[in-house]
């Protein structure tokens, strides 16, 4: 067996800590990358022991599996079964935000002291909330714009964020299943927007559909905000750490 400098956890909290993830995340994650956001981004226990633990879990009725997929019984009671691209591109970005939580919650990208699933995800609600919302995502980016923009959107936002869930494009768009974009961030200022976008893979890796997403995004964005509003659209891809352990 390897040797890892993660914190062993006993059966019953590393239990928890697979319990507790798949909670926050709402949506169905692949075995391998739920035991590799345990082990790498949490710094828990060994692959095997997660292995063990997450298998005792199914047994009890706690988690349920599908195919390659585990999600929470209280999910999978209202899930038609179907795995997006998008479900497993958000899942990817989540695993590369390590670095960036611990610098933000701790000061310090190299502390000790390890990621949790509570103070991850209560990072990501705080700074990513629709990552978190996949039934209503527009309105959690809705939301988001409120807050940012107290002059610069018009009255077609407004009438969507009041008559959501609207059949208007910004709702259908971002609460389109397969989505392929994300908002990372968004900076704001007097008649400034600026819009940082994350490009997300389909399962061929392809981003074919994410580049046509990207457009219509900023084809349409405007649409929301005054005409005197200066609006400027980033994209990137999605970049995958090959460990989260910490560099010496």
């Amino acid at each position: 067996m390897k040797k890892t400098d993660n914190r062993i956890l006993e059966l019953a909290d590393l239990q928890k800590v697979l319990l507790s993830t798949c909670t926050y995340l709402n949506r169905p994650i692949r075995k391998n990358q739920l035991i590799k956001m345990v082990t790498e981004l949490f710094e828990c226990n060994t692959v095997k022991e997660v292995e063990f633990a997450l298998l005792d879990l199914i047994e009890q009725g706690k988690l349920q599996q599908k195919d390659y997929f585990i999600t929470t019984p209280e999910f999978a009671a209202d899930w038609n079964g179907t795995i997006t691209a998008a479900d497993e591109g958000i899942i990817k970005f989540l695993l590369t935000l390590g670095e960036e939580a611990k610098h933000d919650l701790f000061f310090n990208v190299y502390a000790k002291e390890p990621l949790t699933p509570h103070n991850f995800f209560k990072y990501i609600g705080m700074k990513y909330p629709a990552l978190l919302r996949r039934a209503d995502t527009a309105l959690a980016y809705m939301e988001q714009l409120n807050n940012h923009f107290p002059f610069e959107l018009n009255n077609a936002f407004y009438a969507e964020l009041n008559d959501y869930p609207a059949n208007r494009w910004f709702t259908k768009f971002f609460d389109s299943p397969d989505c392929r974009i994300l908002i990372r961030n968004i900076f704001s200022g007097r008649n400034y927007a600026n819009f940082q976008i994350v490009l997300l893979p389909g399962k061929k890796k392809s981003y074919k559909k994410a580049y046509k997403d990207y457009e219509e995004f900023q084809n349409n964005i405007t649409s929301l905000f005054n005409r005197d509003v200066k609006i400027q659209v980033r994209r990137s891809l999605v970049t995958i750490p090959f460990s989260q352990k910490k560099r010496k």
